[in-house]
């Protein structure tokens, strides 16, 4: 009987054993994948900031190109106007000062590649919240989830308010060029 008795103690010792380290296992992951989507919230705003920076950065240099343009016509029609007949003759001669479009471009290149960094960066946050969220959710990982006080985490993710719209309706309008 006493053999029994420590048979049935040993048996509980190691269950409660094996709970106790699927509990640690449960709270070491939740908090990995916590770090990972505090770091990656972070990451974002980093990303956010850069594009932004870039963006304006790239535009403050178009429009120093484009005064600077409009200085150099200026002064070139300005010195043209000569007052004598000769004028016409000398205009078709000169080539005038050509503004070269390729800025755009670049600014284009800049806006097109920060978004799509950013849109990928959102996307890694969105599936590392997804995968917290569920981990925490699925049994047995809820029992010591709750037990723990671990909660589904709330992630910021950045959208405009034509696409905020757009959901709420369910209807997409057309883009205007």
């Amino acid at each position: 009987m006493k053999e029994l008795g420590i048979g049935i103690l040993t048996i509980i010792f190691v269950m409660c054993l094996a709970l106790f380290g699927k509990g640690v296992s449960v709270y070491n992951t939740h908090v990995d994948l916590k770090t990972q989507i505090e770091a990656k919230q972070k990451a974002n705003e980093v990303v956010f900031d850069n594009m932004w920076k870039k963006i304006n950065q790239t535009v403050q240099v178009s429009d120093k190109y484009k005064d600077g343009l409009k200085d150099v016509l200026l002064a070139y029609t300005t010195g043209r106007n000569k007052g004598d007949n000769q004028l016409l003759m000398d205009w078709t001669k000169e080539a005038v000062p050509t503004f070269d479009s390729s800025i755009y471009k670049q600014i284009n290149n800049v806006i097109t590649g920060s978004r799509d960094d950013f849109t990928k960066n959102q996307e890694i946050l969105i599936d590392l919240s997804r995968q917290h969220n569920q981990f925490i959710q699925v049994f047995p990982n809820n029992v010591f989830c709750s037990i723990l006080g671990i909660t589904p985490i709330e992630i910021k993710t950045v959208t405009s308010t034509v696409t905020e719209k757009t959901f709420e309706t369910g209807k997409e309008e057309d883009i205007k060029l």
